[in-house]
């Protein structure tokens, strides 16, 4: 049997469910409806519209160390602070890492998403007895980027 860079991943991501199941005295709701949710950068900016569908054509990805890969981050992070621009405000500091590292970009993209799950800008789980016990991915609404910004309704 072989492991990945993603299962390595997930093996740890439930050592890390289980504790915290442990600790609360119950398991962990993997359903999305719970306190903690499962995102893929990836997926939430392909949704958010910052992976353009032309690049889909190209075997260039936005991951790694090469001039192609920096120049598709540099595009992404011109795309989301032009997208966010009303409200999102990165320190010069964190905008250089997310565009000099595609994990950096990675992070912010997954908060981002923390956000659009508290604000209801995510895809209805659907099917929640199934996704308690396989886990469910949420998935920004398209278009829903832009209105991160705005104050919670309450």
């Amino acid at each position: 049997m072989t492991t990945d860079k993603i299962a390595y991943t997930a093996m740890r991501c439930a050592a890390l469910l289980a504790e915290v199941g442990r600790l609360e005295g119950e398991p962990v709701d993997r359903s999305g409806e719970g306190r903690l949710v499962e995102v893929y950068p990836d997926a939430a900016i392909r949704e958010w519209g910052l992976w353009p569908r032309e690049w889909d054509e190209q075997r260039v990805g936005y991951k790694g160390t090469q001039k192609a890969a920096r120049a598709r981050r540099e595009q992404m992070v011109d795309s989301l602070l032009e997208t966010t621009a009303s409200w999102l405000i990165l320190d010069s500091d964190l905008e250089a890492c997310c565009r000099q590292g595609d994990d950096d970009l990675d992070a912010l993209v997954s908060a981002l998403v923390g956000r659009a799950v508290a604000q209801g800008h995510t895809a209805s789980v659907g099917a929640v007895a199934r996704a308690r016990r396989e886990g469910w991915i949420h998935l920004p609404l398209p278009g829903s980027l832009a209105a991160l910004g705005e104050t919670a309704s309450g």
